[in-house]
């Protein structure tokens, strides 16, 4: 396996772990990842000054063909077809880890960036082989088409997708992500986190909510009744659901996604009733199909910022982001001034 360094000094790998999460949430909103991508690309890159090269060839098992990354593990996962094995490799050194034996024929591998399951096809045994991510080991084997080749993991849908090359048909594997589940009506302040907390629909919170470092949140179809603050979260995705506060998310390290509702949206659009402020994320932030009572402010936001199809009733200010925000064909209707970075959004 070959490894790349671009100019910069930023780490790539051939399949593009990054594109890969900002994909998953522009699909996740219903935007077209590859137009929005591309469109981002020029104002993201910075000027190369040498060609990207090779800087290290790392050696793996047999016939080597899928790959994969955990975003925010810095792990690597690669399928060994000829030795039904994959390779685990720390992106921190180059080197393999851990090698992990599975079925026949391992081609295809899918990480799910909430938990770092990784989903490996076997085309040989027909199966997907299920790891875990913190003890590399296998957990499940799991029975599917024949000769399945490609994978892909929905986070919101908690479902895996298995395309079987050899009876033309897809296999849809359902798992639950959530460590913690919050539902009905929760009286008072709540704080969320650590692990992977899902406020399931109808859920109501009457006080404030806060999301604590590390911690990854879906919020779908419920009711907070209080302002929504998250600092340093791994994930955060907001869809189909009424807050009545301020929403302020700041400094994530994993996507943010706020609302959707773009054709095939897996996350639908959100109504705020205050303020929106999205500040210093560094990878991917979503915020699309909304109703917003308030102002809305996205400053130093890193990778990819979309602000898409929303109704703004405040102002819509943008400073600082890397690349500068996109709407993706979808203008927004803003009420106050549109400054700054989207003063053309709207």
């Amino acid at each position: 396996m070959s490894v790349f360094r671009t100019a910069g000094g930023r780490w790539r790998l051939p399949g593009r772990r990054l594109a890969a999460v900002a994909a998953c949430a522009l699909a996740a909103a219903g935007l077209t990842g590859g137009a929005v991508l591309a469109s981002a690309g020029p104002a993201a890159a910075a000027p190369a000054a040498t060609p990207p090269a090779v800087t290290a060839t790392i050696p793996v098992g047999t016939a080597p063909r899928g790959v994969a990354a955990a975003a925010l593990a810095g792990t690597v996962y690669v399928a060994n077809s000829g030795s039904d094995t994959v390779s685990v490799i720390s992106v921190r050194t180059n080197t393999v880890t851990a090698t992990i034996g599975v079925g026949s024929s391992p081609v295809g591998v899918a990480v799910s960036p909430l938990t770092g399951t990784v989903y490996v096809t076997n085309e040989g045994a027909d199966s997907v082989s299920v790891i875990s991510g913190q003890t590399n080991t296998v957990t499940a084997t799991i029975p599917v088409g024949h000769e399945p080749f490609g994978v892909a993991v929905s986070p919101l849908a908690s479902a895996v997708y298995v395309a079987n090359a050899g009876d033309n048909t897809v296999s849809v594997i359902t798992f639950s992500a959530c460590t913690a589940t919050i539902t009905g009506t929760h009286s008072g302040p709540l704080t969320i986190g650590p692990g992977i907390t899902c406020v399931e629909p109808g859920a109501v919170i009457t006080g404030p909510v806060t999301v604590t470092a590390g911690a990854a949140v879906t919020i779908q179809g419920a009711q907070l009744q209080g302002p929504l603050s998250a600092k340093g979260a791994a994930l955060l995705a907001v869809c189909r659901t009424a807050i009545g506060g301020n929403v302020e998310v700041k400094d994530a390290t994993g996507p943010v996604l706020l609302g959707g509702g773009g054709a095939g949206s897996a996350c639908a659009p959100d109504t705020f009733g205050g303020a929106v402020s999205l500040t210093g994320n560094t990878t991917v932030v979503v915020l699309a199909g909304n109703t917003i009572t308030g102002a809305v402010s996205l400053t130093r936001n890193g990778t990819l910022v979309v602000v898409a199809g929303n109704t703004i009733r405040g102002s819509l200010s943008c400073s600082g982001n890397d690349p500068a925000p996109t709407d993706a064909g979808r203008p927004n209707t803003v009420s106050g001034l549109a400054s700054g970075q989207c003063s053309a959004l709207a």
